[in-house]
């Protein structure tokens, strides 16, 4: 029987981990935004990030690999349009004594905050929202644990499920009850959110294996974190 629990009830790894991730992408949203960058930008620079900041690095007994893969724009636009998503995740945990690995993906459609000018929505928002909610749709037809929507803004990221963005239709995500990105990853590391369908063999050691599971399902960009028990010198 599987654990309910990635990291068997360390909360000190999982926790270590979360803020991990969280640092990258907040840092590569914050700066960012600054910029006044737009999405695609933004979540190019959030994957090189994560691979950037967590590759290597040792939490505790653990060492963390990350693999990453980013295609060129040309010829890339009509993926998101057959997905929803711009950006995938998966994460593999290994414990010492488990008979085998866990993993889990995710599917995230990032969206810039925007301060509120008028009570309601301009034109150009209303069409911006309807395409969103699209794109929550095709996500939610893959999975419907994984899927979730980014709203970066100038404090960092703001994590809301797919499906609440459909509930909520007529509100903008960035005023829907969220969480942060170490909070979301808690959530995955304690199994209750991403989906273990939505990985593939060997995305967590091979460049090509992600970049043909990105194709398969249609997604421009993505980045697969492993976190192992680190070898022993000897």
């Amino acid at each position: 029987m599987r654990s309910a629990y990635l990291l068997l009830g360390d909360s000190v790894t999982r926790d270590m981990l979360a803020e991990l991730i969280r640092g990258a992408v907040d840092g590569a949203v914050t700066s960012q935004m600054a910029r006044r960058a737009q999405e695609p930008p933004i979540s190019t620079r959030v994957a090189s990030a994560l691979e950037k900041r967590l590759d290597g690095v040792a939490i505790n007994d653990y060492r963390v690999t990350v693999v990453a893969q980013d295609f060129p724009d040309r010829g890339r636009e009509s993926w998101e349009h057959k997905s929803g998503a711009d950006l995938y995740i998966g994460i593999q945990v290994e414990t010492p004594g488990a008979p085998f690995a866990v993993s889990k993906g995710l599917l995230v459609q990032a969206k810039k905050a925007k301060r509120i000018i008028k009570t309601s929505l301009r034109t150009s928002d209303s069409e911006e929202q309807e395409n969103l909610l699209d794109q929550c749709g095709k996500m939610l037809a893959r999975t419907d644990k994984g899927a979730f929507v980014w709203v970066y803004g100038a404090g960092g990221t703001h994590v809301v499920p797919a499906s609440e963005v459909l509930k909520q239709q007529y509100v903008p995500p960035e005023y829907l009850q969220g969480r942060n990105v170490a909070e979301q990853f808690r959530d995955v590391l304690d199994c209750f959110s991403g989906d273990t369908g939505l990985v593939a063999p060997d995305i967590f050691e091979n460049d090509f294996a992600l970049a043909a599971f990105l194709e398969e399902i249609a997604v421009k960009r993505g980045i697969a974190i492993k976190l192992a028990p680190a070898k022993r010198r000897t």
